[in-house]
C-alpha cells in the first residue's frame, strides 16, 4: 500500500503524430478522497483525477443494523448485526453463489469482480451491499 503524502503525477497527451505533451502536477494524498483538476497545464485543462483511500467497511448503515467487511476482499467477509437469520450472495447477474446462516463466508473460489450480498434479517426488509471480489 503507498503511503500518504506528496506525489508527482506525469500525464503524456499523445496525438495521432506520436508526439505530444508532457506535464506534471503535485498532489497530497491522504485518508480523505480529493478530486484533482491540472491547472494552467496545456492540453490537461478537461481532466479529473479522483483519489479514492481503500475502504474496509461495504457499508454501514444504522437502521440496517448490519456492517460487511472488509471490502474490497480477497476472500473471507464478516458480517456483524444482531439478528441475522440467512445470507445470500449474486452475481451482477443474479446467479446463486452462495447460501448460508453464518455470519462470515469465504468467497475466495469465486472469480474477481462485483457481488450483491442480500441479508436477511429475523424481522423487517432485506439488506443488500455491493461486494468487490478482488
Amino acid at each position: 500500500m503507498v503511503a500518504d503524502g506528496n506525489y508527482v503525477l506525469w500525464m503524456e497527451l499523445t496525438d495521432k503524430n506520436a508526439t505530444g505533451n508532457f506535464s506534471s502536477f503535485t498532489f497530497t494524498k491522504g485518508a480523505q478522497p480529493i478530486s484533482l483538476k491540472p491547472t494552467n497545464k496545456p492540453s490537461f485543462s478537461t481532466i479529473t483525477i479522483d483519489w479514492l483511500p481503500k475502504t474496509t467497511k461495504v457499508y454501514e448503515n444504522p437502521e440496517s443494523g448490519f456492517i460487511v467487511y472488509p471490502n474490497p476482499t480477497a476472500g473471507l467477509l464478516t458480517i456483524q448485526g444482531n439478528s441475522l437469520e440467512y445470507v445470500e450472495l449474486y452475481t451482477l447477474n443474479g446467479v446463486l453463489v452462495h447460501y448460508g446462516k453464518e455470519a462470515s463466508l469465504d468467497i475466495s473460489k469465486q472469480p474477481t469482480g462485483l457481488y450483491l450480498l442480500v441479508m436477511h434479517p429475523k424481522a423487517g426488509k432485506a439488506n443488500i451491499h455491493k461486494i468487490v471480489k478482488k
